[in-house]
């Protein structure tokens, strides 16, 4: 503003303004332009735009003093934050939970505004001081548990600009939209907006009347159920109302303000136990974990037995068309940590992935490229960026370090071939091939195959080279249960159905083949740790112990079906309705069989090998069928 007061008092000497060469006419009508942009500047009436539309009338020369003036007041009030933010670390508010949403902290706020102002922000921790970004993402104004009638339970109000009663709106319209099968995660009414989750017969509403972050509110409801079971064991409307002071102790600690503060659960039993609602005299010091940099894990933590364990489970995710053919593969794996460490332990992991030995020259070596990864919140990642090195502090106990996924091309590790042949109004049959798709010195355990049947269908019969089948009539499905399944072999199994005279009509799809299984020592990336390193102070020796486990994901397997009336029927040698012995019948089918694969598609042949050896060795005479349908060939002896 000093600027604009030498300009009232007479022209405005400047360094370079003589070197501008201007006349004594233009120096008059400058002075009159910027009575003017004074004139526009200190009126607060007038608009935005008019004053844009007078700034852009600058000369160069007030342009450069103006910036000039702007650097030194942004110095000036840089100065001044500094040593209020200087002031306030001497007097101890630089904890996490040092200053409440709602209290006082005048200096502070100046100090907020201004390195606002300056694009920066204070290094002081109290949530006043959070930069603008994290503002405006608004979160929950306050959290309600329902019963399934709409009834609240319990809640809490954090920001006080939604009226509580806002959620008598809440079941009307949820029922409203799930008639009309518009059901959504999120609701409104009005200007509240309703986020909720159903976790057994309760729902967790979070409502808000800003532009909230949905995700966070999501994630927050989600942590709220995982915290209540860990306390609760089960999360029901009985465990509410007898537990109810301890949850309104939950929830102040886990949300202030709208803003989710502490979630772990580890960390809240350390000052929340079950007697929490007693009164106690005196005032107890908070945890060190509250006010620790690393608040995850406890000081003073003693074993007399120093173990480290390392699961690395991954789960292959399938769907597979009728003719044989991987709609989608992708590999989700995770790698969970138990520790049982004395301490405070700096752990470095090393694997084989890509990601890691990109940036180290090692490209040649094995690697896996993994996607998507996401790590614990104890991994450093600012040392991972620099040296792609995972190293952490770990928690105490069980944990989830990491997980990734791959979006490759995997073969299923149980292959499953099956047909349906079914006879209207008789019986349906079926013929299910499980082949193992993996090393021989690996095994699968536990192994189980659900084959959806008919809900109409009675008389079940089962023959199986291994392993047992069950007929499951309330889930409409047989399950094939194998203890264990070595890599590099195929096992049979037939199943016959009767089927009543009248049958309902089928409109809805059929349901997929599933399977389950879990592989030990094995993986299906191929990814590996390399060393576990164990860095403590004392120096003690630890036992780290390493498991790779591949299960089952999410896995479809569809099911081709034959009907009773075929496009094609290749009889085998037969002369005025002389029948040939069996073995010459089914050489002769055979040979077809090989001719129509070479001019036709690939066949999907079930344990054809095992009919026809079983064709030969007999001497009975029956008619040998070569049935034909699209791309399926199917040798079938009928009696």
């Amino acid at each position: 503003m000093e600027a604009y007061e030498q300009v009232q008092k007479g022209p405005l000497k400047l360094k370079g303004v003589a070197e501008l060469g201007v006349t004594k006419r233009k120096k008059k009508k400058k002075d009159k332009d910027k009575a003017k942009l004074l004139e526009a500047m200190g009126t607060s009436k007038k608009s935005e735009e008019e004053k844009r539309r007078c700034l852009d009338k600058r000369t160069p020369a007030q342009a450069a003093f103006e910036k000039m003036q702007e650097k030194r007041q942004m110095e000036r009030i840089l100065k001044k934050a500094s040593k209020t933010h200087k002031q306030r670390v001497e007097t101890g508010h630089n904890g996490p939970r040092a200053a409440s949403w709602t209290g006082s902290g005048g200096k502070c706020r100046g100090a907020r505004r201004a390195l606002l102002n300056a694009g920066s922000s204070c290094r002081c921790r109290c949530p006043r001081l959070l930069p603008r970004p994290f503002k405006a993402a608004m979160s929950a104004s306050a959290v309600y548990v329902l019963d399934l009638k709409g009834k609240v339970l319990i809640c809490r109000n954090y920001r006080g600009d939604v009226d509580m009663s806002e959620v008598e709106h809440f079941m009307p319209i949820l029922m409203e939209k799930e008639e009309e099968g518009m059901l959504s995660p999120i609701l409104a009414h009005g200007g509240v907006r309703f986020m909720w989750i159903k976790h057994n017969n309760l729902y967790l509403v979070a409502t808000s009347k800003k532009n909230a972050c949905v995700s966070l509110v999501f994630s927050f409801l989600y942590k709220v159920v995982q915290v209540f079971s860990e306390y609760f064991k089960e999360l029901e409307e009985e465990s509410i109302r007898d537990n109810f002071v301890i949850i309104y102790e939950l929830l102040d600690e886990l949300m202030d303000f709208g803003y989710p503060q502490t979630t772990d659960s580890k960390i809240l039993q350390e000052y929340i136990t079950q007697e929490g609602h007693k009164l106690e005299t005196g005032a107890p010091r908070p945890p060190a974990t509250v006010t620790n940099a690393v608040s995850w894990r406890s000081e003073g933590i003693k074993y007399r037995k120093n173990e480290v364990f390392l699961d690395v489970i991954e789960a292959v995710n399938l769907l597979v068309s009728a003719n044989g053919n991987v709609l989608r593969s992708e590999i989700v794996g995770s790698i969970k940590m138990r520790v049982f460490l004395s301490g405070m332990p700096e752990l470095r992991l090393g694997l084989n992935d890509k990601v890691l030995f990109d940036n180290t020259g090692r490209g040649k070596s094995k690697s896996v490229e993994l996607e998507d990864v996401k790590f614990h919140q104890c991994v450093r990642l600012s040392r991972f960026e620099n040296d792609r090195t995972i190293s952490f502090i770990p928690p105490d106990g069980e944990f989830e370090l990491m997980s990734y996924r791959l979006n490759t091309h995997v073969k299923p590790l149980i292959w499953i071939e099956s047909v349906i042949e079914k006879h209207s109004h008789s019986r349906i049959e079926y013929m299910v091939k499980a082949k193992s798709q993996f090393k021989r010195r690996s095994t699968a355990n536990n192994v189980e195959i659900h084959i959806p049947v008919p809900n109409d269908a009675d008389s079940p019969k089962f023959k199986t080279t291994v392993g047992s089948v069950k007929w499951v009539p309330e889930n409409s499905e047989i399950v094939w249960s194998i203890k264990s399944f070595p890599g590099g072999k195929e096992y049979l199994m037939r199943a016959h159905f009767g089927l009543p005279s009248v049958e309902a009509e089928d409109k809805e799809g059929k349901p997929p083949i599933s399977v389950k299984f879990e592989i030990p020592y094995f993986t299906t990336s191929g990814i590996q740790v390399r060393y576990l390193k164990i860095i403590e102070k004392s120096g003690y020796q630890a036992l780290p112990w390493v498991r790779y486990i591949t299960q089952n994901g999410a896995q479809a397997m569809f099911a081709r079906g034959i009907a009773a009336s075929v496009h094609f029927i290749c009889v085998g040698e037969k002369t005025k309705g002389r029948a040939l012995s069996r073995a010459s019948a089914a050489l002769n089918c055979l040979k077809r069989f090989h001719e129509m694969k070479k001019r036709g598609p690939k066949p999907y042949s079930l344990h054809l090998d095992h009919i026809i050896q079983k064709a030969i060795a007999t001497h009975q005479k029956r008619d040998q069928y070569l049935r034909v349908q699209k791309d399926i060939f199917v040798l079938k002896v009928l009696a």
